[in-house]
C-alpha cells in the first residue's frame, strides 16, 4: 500500500531508521542532524525498504553516515549531508536516484571509518552491489576524500552507473574514484580544485566513457524518459523484473519520447558485458538462470539508463503436476512449540513460473518441512538439483548462523542428506535475490562450493526427488516409488543481537521452479 510520511525530527539527536520493510514513503523537510547516522534505511533478511522519496531532508553532523542505505530504488533529491564521517554511504543500494543533493565537509569534525585506499567521499558506493545508479545535478565539496566512490569486488563489479551536471569542487581526493567497476557513463560536469584530480581509476575498471571537457555542467535539463519493451512481452513478476521460459527467443527495445529517436548512441549488456549497439537486441537464454539486462542511451545532449531483470525458468508442460499443499508436514524443532503457527499456502501474487508458489508463514525460525506422497522425479549421480526460492525474515540478522539441509530419498532409510555452508543470505550470488528469487544448485555428489553431504544412507542407483519447500513442478521423471520421502530443514541460531528474538522471530519461504539434470554435472 502507498503511503505519504511526514517526520518532524527537530534537533533530536538520534538517527532516524526505516525498518523494513517500509516502502513508497515520502520523507520531506526533517531535520535529522547531529545523529548517529541522520537517516538510515537498513534492510532485515530478504526485506528492504524500497521506492522511498526523501527530499529537502537535513541530516548533517553525524557521527558515522549522513544518509546510510542498503536497499534498492530509492530516490534522494535536495537532501543535505553535510560535516559527517561520509555524505551518502550507498553499498547495496541498486538502482538509486540523486539528485540536486549536498555533500560537503565529510570526514572534517567525524572521520570515522576512513576507506583505505580513498578515505572518506561525499558519496560512498562501495562494500556492497553498486548497480543503476544515477547521480545528477548534486553539489560535492570540501570532503576529505573522492566526491563520488565507486566499487565493489573484483568477481562483482559495480557499474551501470550515469555522473551528470555535478558541482564537484574542493576535495582532498579526486572528483570520482572507481575501482572494481564496470560501465559508468560519466557526462558533463563541473569539476574543479580537486586534490587528485577529476578521475582516478583503481584496480579492475573497465568501459568508462569520460567527457572531453571537464568544467562544463552542460545543457541542466532533466534527460528524456528511457524504457526496455519487450517482444513476445513477458511475465512481469516484480518492479523491473521479468520471468523468461529457457529456450524462448526475446527482442528488446530501448524507447523513449526525448532526444534518444534522433541521434542516440545505444549500448546494451547482460551481466555487465556489452552485448550490442542498436536500437533492439534479440537473445535468447537455454538454461535456468538470473540475469541483468542494461541499456545505456546517450545524444548529444542527453543519457540515460533503464534496466531490466531476467529470471529464466523453466516453465510446466502441461503434464506437469500442479504444485498442491497436500501432503507436506511442518516440523519446529522444539516438540509442541505452540508459537511456531505455520501455515501453508498457495500464493498468486508472488511467483515465478507457475501461477502461484508455495507459502509457507512460520511463526519461528527454526523447523523442518517434510513431504511424503507422490514422486515427481528422480536425481541421478552426476546430475543435480536446481530450485528458486525466496525467504523472507523479520529480525534484523535473523538468519544468524542458520544452517539449511536438503533430503531426497526413497524412503526414510535410503536417502542423502546435503547441507548449506551458511544461510542463503550469506554469499549471495546477485543483489537482487535480496528482493527477489535466488537460485540454489546442489550437486548430487554434494562436491560443490557451497553444499556438502551432510549424511550418505544412499545405496546406489537413482535417488528419487521429492517435492520439498522449494518444489513446484519437476520435469525428466521416469519412476516411482511408493512411499518417497522428502525433507527441507532451516535452523537458525542466535549468538548475539536481539535475544528476546531468538527462535520466535516469523519466517516465510517462497518456492518456484524444480528443474532435474539427468545427463552431466549442474
Amino acid at each position: 500500500m502507498r503511503t505519504d510520511v511526514l517526520l518532524c525530527c527537530h534537533n533530536i539527536p538520534h538517527e532516524r531508521k526505516l525498518h523494513p520493510p517500509q516502502c513508497h514513503n515520502r520523507l520531506l523537510d526533517n531535520d535529522c542532524t547531529f545523529g548517529g547516522d541522520g537517516i538510515f534505511i537498513r534492510c532485515l533478511n530478504g526485506w528492504s525498504s524500497r521506492f522511498n522519496h526523501l527530499e529537502g531532508n537535513d541530516a548533517s553532523h553525524a557521527q558515522n553516515n549522513a544518509i546510510e542505505c542498503w536497499s534498492a530504488d530509492n530516490v534522494f533529491i535536495r537532501n543535505r549531508a553535510n560535516h559527517s564521517s561520509y555524505g551518502f554511504w550507498l553499498g547495496g543500494s541498486d538502482g538509486t536516484l540523486l539528485v540536486g543533493n549536498e555533500a560537503a565537509y565529510n570526514g572534517t569534525a567525524h572521520a570515522n571509518a576512513p576507506e583505505p585506499d580513498f578515505g572518506h567521499a561525499g558519496i560512498a558506493v562501495v562494500n556492497g552491489s553498486g548497480r543503476h545508479i544515477r547521480v545528477l545535478r548534486n553539489l560535492l565539496h570540501h570532503n576529505q576524500g573522492p566526491g563520488i566512490a565507486v566499487g565493489y569486488r573484483p568477481d562483482y563489479r559495480a557499474g551501470h552507473w550515469l555522473i551528470e551536471q555535478n558541482t564537484i569542487q574542493a576535495n582532498a581526493g579526486p572528483a570520482i574514484f572507481a575501482r572494481n567497476t564496470a560501465g559508468m557513463m560519466v557526462g558533463p560536469n563541473s569539476i574543479r580544485n580537486n586534490g587528485g584530480g577529476p578521475f582516478v581509476q583503481g584496480e579492475d575498471v573497465h568501459a568508462v566513457t569520460l567527457p572531453a571537457v571537464w568544467t562544463s555542467l552542460g545543457r541542466i535539463d532533466p534527460p528524456p524518459s528511457l524504457r526496455i519493451d519487450m517482444s513476445p512481452p513477458l511475465d512481469e513478476i516484480g518492479p523491473h523484473a521479468v520471468s523468461i521460459p529457457a529456450g524462448t527467443p526475446v527482442f528488446f527495445s530501448a524507447e523513449s519520447a526525448g532526444d534518444f529517436q534522433r541521434v542516440p548512441h545505444i549500448v546494451w549488456a547482460v551481466d555487465g558485458s556489452v552485448e550490442g549497439q542498436g536500437m533492439t537486441i534479440g537473445k535468447r537464454f537455454d538454461v535456468p538462470a538470473f540475469h541483468r539486462l542494461e541499456v545505456t542511451a546517450a545524444s548529444d545532449t542527453a543519457c540515460n539508463l533503464a534496466w531490466v531483470d531476467l529470471y529464466v525458468v523453466e516453465h510446466p508442460g502441461p503434464s506437469s503436476p500442479t504444485l498442491t499443499t497436500t501432503g507436506w508436514t511442518v516440523r519446529p524443532r522444539t516438540p509442541g512449540d505452540a508459537a511456531a503457527l505455520f501455515q501453508i499456502r498457495r500464493d498468486r501474487r508472488v511467483r515465478l513460473a507457475q501461477s502461484a508458489s508455495l507459502h509457507l508463514a512460520a511463526g519461528t525460525s527454526d523447523f523442518s518441512l517434510e513431504f511424503e506422497g507422490q514422486h515427481w522425479g528422480e536425481i541421478a549421480p552426476g546430475g543435480g538439483i536446481q530450485f528458486w526460492i525466496r525467504i523472507r525474515h523479520h529480525a534484523v540478522f535473523g538468519l544468524g548462523q542458520a544452517r539449511h539441509r536438503l533430503r531426497i530419498g526413497r524412503d526414510r532409510t535410503q536417502y542423502r542428506e546435503y547441507e548449506r555452508e551458511g544461510h542463503l543470505f550469506s554469499t549471495l550470488p546477485y543483489q537482487e535475490a535480496w528482493d527477489g528469487w535466488l537460485l540454489v544448485t546442489v550437486p548430487f555428489d554434494g562436491d560443490g562450493p557451497v553444499w556438502h553431504v551432510a549424511q550418505d544412507h544412499y545405496s546406489g542407483g537413482a535417488l528419487h526427488l521429492n517435492p520439498s519447500a522449494e518444489a513446484p513442478f519437476f520435469r525428466a521423471g521416469r519412476k516411482r516409488a511408493a512411499q518417497p520421502h522428502g525433507i527441507i530443514e532451516h535452523g537458525v541460531l542466535y549468538p548475539y543481537h536481539e535475544p528476546d528474538l531468538a527462535g520466535k522471530a516469523p519466517t516465510e519461504w517462497y518456492a518456484s521452479s524444480i528443474a532435474l539434470d539427468h545427463d552431466g554435472p549442474v
